[in-house]
């Protein structure tokens, strides 16, 4: 109990100095986004309790999937004579450091913090009555020769096998998602990094996925029979080849994008709610778990690269966004990055650390590579 007491004391004394930028970066953008649910009338149904709920399964899901995995492998391949008192003794030692406290402190935050951006797409961005669908469509035009993207991408990814595979990894997207999220909140060593991810990963919601998204409201091709019935879609082929490889595998982004159109015309709020394509929050996530996956080795980082390649190409297969809506996606992403690396190199007493990022990203089990080298 006595170390008990003392790693809860240490918990809270490091998030009042180490956490302190990402409580008051959450604060802020609670507070605007309340602003603006007061100045746009949307307070009375502007909600913070929407996300505690799914958040807490998603963490006992994952908590059971990482238990089990490590299970395995302690049975398989490092076989102690007593496994099953090796892997209890590895999960007291992972639950009892000062980083898994302050997560533990981190997790209301986070949960309020996801639970004003779900109102926020429910709420305000349906306000801006998506007047950006046109242009983006013409701007997806010229990027890629007066063709469509979808029309480049369907000889390649078209098949429904490949659609269906496509969607698989896209669904996955919110686990993976959420297994990076926990990792850096409860279990992350390298303190630099931990911070950076957390305030990239604060931003890229505030500014990609609301500040963004307002200026640029935009629906996605999967909203055009919608929102403009009686015009002609020029999405109807890509529409008619989704349904097509529903026929023989089951294409969810179909039905999701349904739920997503009701859920919009009922002005309810909800977890998922919200319709937006301008800039894509998917691609902006899986960018930047690219990032970070670039401080734990070269096969991670290839893992995270394919994944972030799937999840842009998925985004266009699926009618989900144009491919511009990518396109700054990764470009804001990598703005926001950066940014974040400067602001931690600034705070070396909020790190607990001398080093500096440099353009090459930190080692996970060492410090920040040294501006210097």
């Amino acid at each position: 109990m006595p170390l008990v007491k003392q790693r809860i004391s240490e918990a809270f004394r490091a998030a009042a100095i180490q956490d302190f930028p990402i409580y008051l970066v959450i604060a802020i953008y609670i507070a605007v986004a309340t602003l603006v649910a007061h100045q746009t009338g949307f307070l009375e149904n502007f909600s913070l309790l929407i996300y505690p709920a799914l958040t807490l399964r998603a963490l006992a899901i994952l908590f059971g999937l990482s238990v089990a995995c490590y299970g395995f492998y302690l049975m398989i391949v490092v076989r102690p004579p007593r496994p099953i008192i090796a892997l209890v003794r590895r999960i007291s030692q992972c639950c009892s450091t000062s980083v898994f406290y302050r997560g533990i402190l981190l997790f209301p935050a986070i949960t309020l913090f996801f639970s004003a951006i779900s109102s926020f797409k429910t709420l305000i961005l349906p306000s801006m009555a998506f007047s950006w669908d046109q242009k983006l469509i013409e701007v997806d035009r010229w990027l890629h020769g007066g063709v469509d993207p979808w029309i480049i991408l369907e000889p390649i990814v078209g098949g429904a096998f490949a659609t269906f595979a496509l969607n698989v990894i896209y669904n996955l997207w919110f686990f993976v998602m959420f297994a990076v999220l926990f990792w850096f909140m409860f279990l992350a060593k390298n303190e630099a990094l931990r911070l950076r991810f957390f305030l990239a990963f604060i931003l890229c919601w505030a500014i990609n996925g609301s500040f963004l998204a307002m200026i640029f409201a935009s629906s996605g091709p999967g909203f055009f029979n919608f929102l403009y019935p009686s015009e002609l879609n020029p999405y109807q082929g890509l529409m008619d080849s989704l349904w097509a490889a529903n026929q023989m595998y089951p294409i969810w982004a179909l039905d999701t994008q349904k739920v997503l159109w009701g859920i919009y015309q009922s002005g309810e709020i909800g977890v998922g709610g919200g319709i937006s394509a301008m800039p894509s929050m998917h691609v902006s996530i899986a960018c930047l778990i690219f990032f970070v996956a670039r401080a734990y080795g070269r096969y991670v980082a290839l893992m995270g690269g394919i994944f972030l390649l799937i999840i842009l190409v998925g985004s266009v297969r699926l009618a989900w966004h144009y491919a511009i809506d990518g396109y700054l996606s990764l470009c804001t992403s990598w703005a926001i990055w950066m940014l974040c690396g400067y602001v931690v190199n600034a705070l070396p007493a909020v790190t607990g650390r001398n080093e500096r990022f440099s353009t090459s990203e930190t080692q996970e089990s060492g410090s920040p590579v040294s501006s210097s080298s």
